[in-house]
């Protein structure tokens, strides 16, 4: 069986917004940037479509201690997002120093998956947790809802190893369930795979969840990760399945962070 290499990454960048599914993605990239002792970089995104809604002539906001309606004008707008950004920016230094990571922190106005994807270049994994669809499920508090599982597609390549290896940790440090995805092109080699991926994460005490082969494209795989209510999904960008629009994809439909891995420079792979 072959194994995943030694994970290695010298930059992570996470993208997030005033979601809860940013700060999963939050979460997820300072665990990854404290065990790797890698540079976070964190992407705070103004989403375009609020500042929008916010200069329409009807939009209200709802003050939450008093349940009273006042108009939203862009301005307002753009001075709650600023003051969410500040938030999120001194919960990371907090960490930073804690934990002991280095960290940088900027702000972007636009679609958060586009904005990522263009202002990626030279992080090995990327995390972008954007604003939950309406149709997401309200989560409990429940034994059930803390075993969320980690999702990751696998199809036996380098790349979906690190994935694998990627997945392994989060799911170690939050001890969680495991679900892989295998795709339905990789059918003649499911035992294969299946074998591979359960002795290696059993191998980390982990359990697999289950597996299953799939019609893979963002709308099915968008329904299976929402279908089991997972933590995260995680893919590797390197993947013939998987092209900018359909992470943005889904980014925009899952009810959970999307994660993503690169092929590391040489220089990484020899650090």
């Amino acid at each position: 069986m072959t194994q995943p290499s030694e994970l290695k990454a010298r930059q992570i960048l996470v993208a997030l917004d005033t979601s809860e599914s940013g700060l999963a993605a939050l979460e997820a990239a300072t665990t990854l940037a404290t065990q790797l002792h890698a540079e976070l970089q964190a992407l705070f995104v103004e989403d375009e479509t609020l500042l929008r809604f916010a200069g329409l002539p009807f939009a209200r906001e709802t003050v939450f201690s008093s349940g009273v309606q006042r108009p939203l004008d862009v301005a307002g707008m753009e001075r709650m997002l600023r003051a969410k950004a500040r938030r999120i920016q001194k919960a990371i230094a907090t960490r930073a120093r804690h934990d002991r990571f280095h960290y940088s922190f900027r702000v972007a106005r636009g679609r958060l998956a586009r904005a990522t994807l263009e202002d990626s270049s030279g992080a090995e994994l990327l995390f972008m947790g954007s604003e939950t669809p309406s149709s997401a499920p309200i989560r409990s508090s429940s034994a059930a809802s803390r075993n969320r599982p980690f999702v990751v597609i696998f199809d036996g390549s380098a790349g979906a190893r690190r994935a694998l290896e990627v997945i392994a940790r989060l799911a170690q440090h939050d001890s969680d369930n495991v679900l892989i995805l295998i795709p339905e092109d990789e059918e003649h080699r499911f035992e294969e795979l299946r074998r591979e991926s359960f002795d290696w994460l059993a191998g980390r005490g982990l359990r697999l969840l289950c597996l299953l082969a799939a019609e893979f494209n963002e709308t099915t795989i968008a329904e299976l990760v929402n279908d089991h209510d997972a933590k995260l999904l995680l893919i590797n960008e390197e993947s013939r399945l998987f092209n900018d629009a359909t992470v943005e994809s889904l980014v925009n439909d899952l009810h959970c962070p999307v994660g993503l891995v690169r092929k590391p420079d040489k220089d990484v792979m020899d650090h």
